[in-house]
């Protein structure tokens, strides 16, 4: 189980950083799921993402996991998901998504605002991030 990285400072510098044990298979808190992050694009756009990370708070929504952090970065990707574990009433294992993910092998979200169709990404260090980036799809099984 792995995150994807890349120098902040250096775009041609990447490295595989093995999740810790919260991300990748301790207890969820109530409200919490784990998703196995399935397939993503990875494109130019990723890289103005990575370009603008500071100034537009792309490096924002999921920061580096690893002792020696300190300018590393994720950047997000546009992809999918299944749910592996659940503590959300209204979400199940099983669950497929679409939004936008780190290019990791899995992630631990807090879903809100949640119906039918769609979720919001609920997770304090995500609230004052664009909307629009905090929306995931429900795809039906």
């Amino acid at each position: 189980m792995s995150q994807f990285q890349i120098r902040k400072d250096d775009f041609s510098k990447q490295r595989l950083v093995p999740l810790d044990a919260d991300t990748a298979s301790s207890p969820l808190a109530p409200g919490q799921i784990r998703l196995a992050v399935d397939s993503f694009s990875f494109t130019a756009n990723n890289i103005t993402y990575a370009a603008a990370g500071d100034m537009l708070g792309y490096w924002q929504f999921y920061p580096p996991v690893g002792e020696d952090s300190a300018g590393w970065g994720v950047i997000p990707v546009w992809g999918f998901a299944n749910v592996t574990d659940s503590r959300c009433d209204q979400i199940t294992a099983g669950e497929r998504l679409f939004g936008y993910f780190p290019p990791a092998t899995h992630v631990v979200m807090r879903p809100t605002r949640i119906t039918e169709h769609q979720l919001m990404e609920g997770s304090a260090h995500r609230a004052e991030l664009p909307p629009a980036y905090n929306s995931y799809t429900r795809i039906p099984q």
